[in-house]
């Protein structure tokens, strides 16, 4: 027997005999150790930190974060971590000696293929976002960016992208620049990044900083990414003019920054359904998960790939875009804030309080992780400063308490509109502007009632109308503001706004409203956005005289109601479309079906559960009748085509009670009444627990 196989002999008896009885010192670590014989043997090393050279630099592993050390002959070393990590570095066993505390193993450890450490790992908190990075080394490190936005270089300037919506980047053979895939998946960016290295940090809170030479691809951990033959780099965008006329462009992947009232969104293009024109000059965009977001967009013109043959286009002058990206659900752990600027955002809350106070937690029907639902106590907010990630930029917001308004579980069409004190409301779900133009009124074919006949062609004005009712939040804010009293309210024991006699949600259309109500309603909203009344009430036994010249608030014209339920005049029969099948009209609007009811409404339903008209209008179709401005005539269309205008219909004749035109049938009507030309009317101190109304404004302050 040679003397190394003894020595080998010895140590091994010896160190089995000390792990047997527990003799590892209080200041040293359990290890095995596998020699490249295969042989293993258990024994302690030094409980110190060991520091390793890396592509990062010389970095320092406390006790408990390495998990493994691996030595390969030719000379290479691959040290794991506790959080995943494959550290690879030209290294031999040598590089543990100094934790050797066990004199036996010195003429072993160039023998040494494999350490183990054996102690209890360190608690690992996990980042909510973390990518993984493979360096040139083949090192393979779970990281998180130390900044919020990586800089890029494009061909045409450069852009900062939210670290968060960063799904890959990955290196391409030969050319400086990275290709990026960016959130929702399947777009891509060819980019060179403008800083110099990659400035990051591990699980372990150790600084890195790599040469983007060195990083050959960085995955967001969690993703799915596409195949390559499904990755594209541009959007088809349908634009609209106030002409009416609509064209297509290609436009590339593009970050547009948001500044409104709400605050600065920074939102990818990729996260982007529409934009619509507001009247104050500002945007409405809405996001694939529905968010309405509201403000002068950066860059103002719509970016254009290199081969489009027109010139740019200045966002001002569109009046309406649409990407064709898909729709999104919210994800799992995240709610919809309603601002009190009227923005809807879907964001997760990031510091609830440590005692549950005011705070509700909410499980998904699919038994997913639960959703944290800050809830108000006595008027306040279980904090003063909300952090929130926002879920289409992933950047984290920190808003005051008082910018909260609401805050509620998805989908974000079941959150109601909001009114805001400054001028329109910011969003969307608010307003539409209708170019004007041309159609026929009327019924053009089918069969129906007398007074949808004979049609007649008539032009209508450019105006703003409301794509939602007014629901039942927005009326009680009138009512709390003025102290209104409502018709219905006057007579004891009928039904009222308050108690249509079934249960309402607040973001359901109010009903139980006369044409009275919905007029003095419409004047508080002029007051309050700062624009000129349109009616002057009078005294309630007078009658009430509309000032059609003046920009604010009123009802829609009967023309102009029906002009938007054809989407511009189209000849629709219904304003989805043409589709006469109860079954298929059942998925599209709120109605009292011949069979067995197919939608779960019996009475109203909330605002915006349907899908909209292709004009972007919600409910326009059943749910509730809405009041409109013209005084009803059932012969109001052989009256046009005798040369009588319409707008003698506007005003009521004096020391007449007048019946006014309602329009869109409501759940209480058969699929009949929810084509576009069906009427219905009411006199003026009418009120039912199916009729609402929406509001309307002229496009422009003609006499303000």
């Amino acid at each position: 027997m040679n003397n190394n196989a003894l020595k080998f002999g010895f140590a091994t008896v010896w160190l089995a005999i000390a792990m047997a009885y527990g003799q590892t010192a209080p200041d040293e670590q359990p290890v095995r150790i596998e020699l490249a014989s295969g042989r293993l043997l258990s024994t302690s090393l030094a409980n110190r930190s060991l520091r390793l050279p890396t592509l990062a630099g010389d970095l320092t592993f406390p006790p408990g974060e390495l998990t493994q050390i691996s030595f390969s002959a030719d000379g290479q070393c691959v040290a794991q971590t506790i959080y995943g990590d494959d550290w690879r570095m030209p290294a031999s066993p040598y590089i543990l000696l100094d934790l050797v505390v066990n004199p036996r193993l010195y003429d072993l450890w160039g023998q040494v293929a494999s350490v183990s450490f054996l102690a209890p790992p360190a608690i690992v908190e996990k980042a909510a976002t973390a990518w993984k990075a493979t360096l040139s080394d083949g090192s393979e490190v779970l990281l998180s960016p130390r900044s919020a936005e990586l800089r890029v270089e494009l061909a045409d300037g450069k852009m900062d992208l939210p670290w968060p919506i960063i799904w890959s980047m990955e290196s391409m053979a030969g050319q400086e620049q990275v290709r990026l895939e960016i959130a929702p998946g399947q777009f891509v960016l060819h980019a060179l990044p403008s800083p110099r290295s990659l400035v990051a940090e591990d699980l372990g809170g150790r600084r890195l900083r790599f040469s983007w030479e060195d990083v050959r691809k960085i995955v967001q951990i969690g993703r799915k990414l596409s195949a390559s033959e499904n990755r594209r780099s541009g959007h088809v965008v349908t634009c609209r003019g106030f002409d009416g006329q609509e064209w297509r462009v290609v436009s590339p992947v593009a970050i547009l920054r948001i500044k409104g009232r709400g605050g600065v969104w920074k939102l990818p293009s990729t996260r982007i359904l529409r934009a619509q024109l507001n009247s104050d000059g500002t945007h409405a965009v809405q996001t694939t998960a529905g968010e309405w977001l509201s403000g002068k967009i950066d860059p103002p013109t719509l970016p254009l790939t290199e081969t489009a043959v027109i010139g740019p286009l200045r966002l001002k002058n569109i009046q309406y875009l649409a990407w064709d990206n898909e729709p999104e659900e919210i994800p799992e752990g995240h709610v919809v804030w309603r601002l009190a600027s009227g923005d809807l955002m879907v964001g997760k809350w990031l510091n609830p309080p440590e005692e549950p106070v005011a705070l509700q937690r909410v499980t998904s029907q699919s038994g997913a992780p639960e959703a944290r639902l800050p809830m108000q106590s006595e008027g306040k907010w279980p904090v003063s400063r909300f952090e929130i990630e926002h879920w289409a930029s992933g950047t984290t917001l920190k808003l005051s308490a008082s910018k909260v308004e609401a805050v509620g579980l998805g989908p974000v069409a079941q959150m109601p509109p909001a009114l805001v004190p400054n001028g329109p409301s910011a969003v969307h779900s608010d307003e539409i502007l209708l170019p004007g133009g041309t159609f026929m009124m009327g019924r053009t074919s089918g069969d129906g009632p007398a007074d949808e006949v004979p049609p007649v062609e008539l032009s209508v004005a450019s105006f703003w109308l409301a794509n939602t009712p007014v629901t039942v939040t927005q009326f009680a804010e009138f009512v709390a503001a003025t102290k209104h009293v409502a018709d219905s309210e006057r007579t004891p024991g009928a039904a009222t706004w308050r108690t249509p006699g079934f249960a309402q949600r607040p973001e359901a259309p109010v009903v139980c409203v006369s044409w009275r109500d919905a007029v003095r309603y419409c004047n508080w909203r002029s007051a309050k956005a700062g624009l000129k009344p349109c009616y002057d009430l009078g005294r309630p036994e007078e009658p009430v005289a509309f000032l059609p010249d003046r920009n604010g608030y009123r009802l829609p014209l009967e023309a102009e109601w029906e002009y938007a339920a054809r989407s511009g005049g189209q000849n629709f029969v219904y304003p989805w479309g043409d589709e006469a099948n109860e079954e298929e009209a059942a998925a599209r609007a709120n109605f009292s079906a011949s069979g067995e009811p197919s939608d779960p409404w019996p009475w109203t339903n909330p605002v915006k559960v349907f899908p909209p008209s292709p004009g972007g209008f919600y409910d326009l179709a059943g749910n509730v009748w809405e009041w409109c401005q013209d005084v009803y005539r059932s012969d109001a269309y052989a009256a046009a085509l005798r040369g009588e205008s319409l707008a003698g219909n506007l005003n009521a004749p004096p020391g007449l009670e007048v019946r006014r035109a309602m329009r869109g049938g409501s759940y209480h009507n058969g699929l009949g009444f929810l084509r576009c030309a069906a009427r219905g009317h009411g006199i003026e101190r009418m009120n039912a627990s199916r009729v609402g109304f929406r509001v309307a404004r002229n496009a422009e302050p003609l006499n303000p």
